[in-house]
């Protein structure tokens, strides 16, 4: 009788711990998300900048993703790999928005390729929120002979010669 006692305080111990690290991680998305969303609402655009409510300091790079799906028995999960690389640190209130290069490739099993310019505040109370300005300019690179596009009852052709 006292060992199935220890096993079960030792069990619930165990799923407690458990619990407790689920909840803190639900606690710290939310938490982040909440954190983006004021800072949201604090940040405006004039003309062609992205303003902030105060000078900050940022790190401008690049952020390329891979997303793919990978399965194992009869469960399949999305995976995406990512990694933010520096190119420069600034100390600003304001990024001028305008168009650069960035790019969206996606195939029939939903592999996704993304990789887009992105600033990465260096404020304590903006950890973990990156910004990512996509301004595009529009040039289209198609490696077939037309390109359509389908919503509803709309649609358009173009055909390149």
């Amino acid at each position: 009788m006292v060992l199935w006692i220890r096993e079960f305080s030792f069990s619930s111990f165990i799923l407690f711990i458990i619990l407790a690290i689920i909840l803190w991680g639900h606690r710290q998305r939310e938490s982040a998300r909440q954190k983006a969303e004021r800072f949201r609402g604090e940040v405006r655009i004039e003309g062609n900048e992205l303003v902030f409510p105060r000078r900050m300091r940022l790190v401008k790079g690049r952020l390329p993703l891979r997303g793919y799906w990978s399965s194992s028995g009869r469960s399949r999960h999305y995976h995406i790999d990512r990694k933010f690389t520096q190119s420069e640190e600034l100390e600003t209130d304001r990024i001028e928005l305008k168009p650069e290069m960035f790019s969206l490739i996606m195939n029939k099993s939903e592999e996704t390729l993304i990789e887009v310019p992105a600033y990465l505040p260096m404020e304590p109370e903006l950890e973990n929120i990156l910004l990512i300005p996509i301004i595009p300019s529009y040039r289209f690179e198609i490696d077939k002979q037309s390109l359509e596009a389908l919503k509803g009852t709309e649609f358009a052709h173009a055909r390149i010669d």
